[in-house]
C-alpha cells in the first residue's frame, strides 16, 4: 500500500502513532507498549451484537467509482445447525437486509455502494443460531481494491474472524474482540503477514496464544498478556511489542518474541518454559523469570540483558543460550548442576562475574571468549570442559587453578 493511498484511507495517522520504536531507559518497569490511538474523524463504532460483528468501512478519496462489498458467515460445526440461518445486515447507507440461508453453510452476501460516505459501518446480526454452541466465522471482501476497505472490526462474544481463510485484508488496524478466545495451541489464525495491524483488544484477555497468532504482524504492538498462560511458537515473531507482562504465563514456545528490535521488557516470574530462539533477535533487556526451570537452544542469543538471574534453573544442556550477549555483566545460577550445552555463554564479552556454586560440569566453549570475565563462584568438584574458559586471561590470572581450561589443547 503506497503512503497516498494509506493517507486516503484514514490508515495513514492510525500507523503512524504505532510506528515508532522506542530505544527504552531506566529500570524497564517504566516502558509501555505504543498505544494504538483511534483516529478521531472514524466514526463511533457501536458494540455488536453476542452473534454478529461490525466492519468500519474507509472510502478512498481518490476514487469516485462505485463498489460492492462482500460480507461472508460460516460456522465451525455446520452439522449441528438443522434449519438453515438467517441474518440482518445493515449496510451503513440506510439500506438494511434480511437474509436467509436454507442450508447450514452460511452465507455470501454483497451489497453495491453507488455513493459511499468516507466512512460506513456495516453491521451483521445472525438470528438464528441461539442453540448453537459453536464458533461463528465471519470473513470479509472487498469488489475493487482502492475503493472500499475494511479498516476496524468489532466481534461479538460467539464470533471470530473465518480461521480457514489465509489471512485478513491488509488494510485492517485494529480488531476487538468481545468474548471469543482460542481453544488450541496449535489453532490456526488469519492474521499472519499483516502489515497494517496495529492493536488486537481482547474484552476477555486470552490464556492460548496460538501458534504463530501474529508473527510477522510488524507493526503490532499493543497486546494484553494479563491472563496468558501459553504463548506459542513464533506467535509475536516479527511485530513491534516493546514490552510483555505476563504473570500467568507457564509456558514460551520456540521463537515466540524472536526478531523483535522493539522488544526490552519481559516480566512472567511463574514462566517454567522457554523455547528454542524464544528472544533470538530481540533487544530484550531486562528479564524477570524467576521460576525458569527449562530453557531451550538459543533462547537468549544475541539479546541485551544485563543480568541472567535465575534461581529454579537445574541444568543447561543445549547450546548457546546466552551466546553473544555483548550487555550481559552477571550470571547466578544457584541452583544449577549442569551446563553441559555447548557455547551457553560464548563471546559474551563483558560478562564478569558469575556464581554457579552447585555446577559439577560446564561444558565445551562455555565461557569461551568472555574476555572480561573476572570472577567466578565454583564447586570445587565441578569438571571443566578443556576449552571452556578460553580467552578468560583475567579469571585465569585470579584463579590459577582453572588456567588449564583455559585453551584449546
Amino acid at each position: 500500500m503506497n503512503d497516498d493511498f494509506a493517507d486516503g484511507f484514514g490508515l495513514g495517522y492510525a500507523l503512524g502513532s504505532s510506528g515508532k520504536k522506542g530505544s527504552g531507559s531506566g529500570g524497564g518497569s517504566e516502558i509501555e507498549n505504543i498505544k494504538w490511538e483511534r483516529p478521531k474523524d472514524w466514526l463511533p463504532m457501536p458494540d455488536p451484537d453476542d452473534n454478529g460483528f461490525n466492519i468500519l468501512l474507509v472510502k478512498n478519496p481518490l476514487s469516485s467509482s462505485s463498489t460492492y462489498y462482500t460480507v461472508l458467515v460460516a460456522f465451525s460445526e455446520p452439522e449441528k445447525i438443522t434449519n438453515g440461518c438467517s441474518a440482518i445486515i445493515d449496510w451503513g447507507d440506510g439500506t438494511e437486509e434480511e437474509y436467509v440461508s436454507e442450508t447450514n453453510l452460511g452465507f455470501n452476501q454483497s451489497h453495491t455502494y453507488l455513493n459511499a460516505a468516507q466512512f460506513v459501518i456495516v453491521k451483521v446480526k445472525i438470528k438464528t443460531v441461539d442453540i448453537y454452541e459453536g464458533d461463528i466465522f465471519c470473513g470479509i471482501a472487498t469488489g475493487y481494491i482502492n475503493r472500499i476497505e475494511p479498516v476496524e472490526i468489532f466481534l461479538g462474544k460467539n464470533v471470530c474472524i473465518n480461521k480457514n481463510s489465509n489471512n485478513i485484508p491488509n488494510t485492517i488496524v485494529h480488531i476487538k474482540y468481545f468474548g471469543w478466545k482460542p481453544k488450541e495451541k496449535n489453532e490456526t489464525l488469519p492474521f499472519r503477514s499483516n502489515q497494517t495491524l496495529c492493536c488486537v483488544d481482547t474484552v476477555e484477555p486470552w490464556s492460548i496464544i496460538p501458534d504463530r497468532a501474529f508473527l510477522s504482524c510488524s507493526a503490532l504492538s499493543d497486546f494484553d498478556f494479563s491472563k496468558a498462560e501459553y504463548i506459542g511458537m513464533a506467535a509475536f515473531a516479527g511485530t513491534s511489542i516493546r514490552k510483555v507482562e505476563a504473570p500467568l504465563c507457564i509456558e514460551m514456545g520456540n521463537q515466540a518474541f524472536g526478531s523483535i528490535l522493539s522488544l526490552i521488557y519481559v516480566s512472567a516470574n511463574q514462566n517454567e518454559i522457554v523455547g528454542q530462539q524464544c528472544f533470538y533477535g530481540s533487544h530484550l533487556s531486562y528479564i524477570f523469570m524467576d521460576n525458569l526451570k527449562n530453557v531451550g537452544a538459543s533462547a537468549f542469543l544475541g539479546t541485551r540483558i544485563e543480568k541472567a538471574d535465575f534461581p529454579n534453573v537445574e541444568e543447561i544442556n543445549v547450546a548457546s543460550v546466552f551466546s553473544d550477549c555483548f550487555a550481559l555483566r552477571k550470571v547466578n545460577l544457584p541452583k544449577c548442576v549442569s551446563l553441559s550445552g555447548a557455547s551457553i555463554f560464548y563471546n559474551s564479552t563483558g560478562l564478569q562475574e558469575v556464581s554457579i556454586p552447585e555446577c559439577l560440569e560446564v561444558g565445551a566453549n562455555c565461557f569461551a571468549k568472555c574476555f572480561a570475565m573476572s570472577d567466578i563462584e565454583y564447586n570445587e568438584n565441578a569438571t571443566f570442559a578443556t576449552n571452556s574458559l578460553y580467552s578468560c586471561d583475567i579469571l585465569t590470572i585470579k584463579y590459577p587453578e582453572l588456567s588449564k581450561y583455559n585453551n584449546y589443547n
